[in-house]
């Protein structure tokens, strides 16, 4: 595979995460990031489709003040030209609004990804907790 293939993955990924920190996560963001039929998995959620994704990650992010998301160790397979699996570390650090303890979530995330003719774009994303520390968001 060529080394640009790596390099549009990687940055991909590293859009994900700076979007999620930075607030903006919209249209533009689901469309860059994943394909139309995306299926993610989440320890909160389980999302289908563009819609889904966008409302689930809004209201995921929505629940703190501020967020720091990052990502690490991506291992990049590739199965022939179109077709890509990533497997990355993830520390993922979140300011309640309401408390001043963070809650801080580790864990790994696995991404299937499709070149499709706008670049890459994830087709499955699923992530696994491994260690929480801090109390998690009130729900309801």
């Amino acid at each position: 595979m060529r080394i640009e293939d790596r390099i549009e993955i990687t940055e991909l990924i590293d859009r994900f995460f700076l979007a999620l920190d930075d607030g903006t996560v919209g249209e533009d963001w689901v469309r860059s990031q994943y394909t139309e039929d995306v299926r993610s998995e989440a320890p909160v959620y389980t999302a289908v489709g563009h819609d889904e994704v966008l409302a689930n990650t809004r209201e995921a992010i929505g629940r703190f003040e501020r967020t720091q998301h990052v990502g690490s160790n991506y291992v990049i397979d590739f199965d022939g030209d179109d077709k890509a699996r990533v497997r990355g570390n993830t520390i993922m650090t979140h300011v309640h609004k309401d408390r001043p303890e963070a809650f801080t979530v580790g864990g790994t995330f696995d991404n299937d990804l499709v070149r499709t003719p706008e670049g890459w774009r994830v087709s499955k994303t699923a992530m696994r907790v491994i260690w929480t520390s801090g109390e998690p968001p009130r729900l309801g």
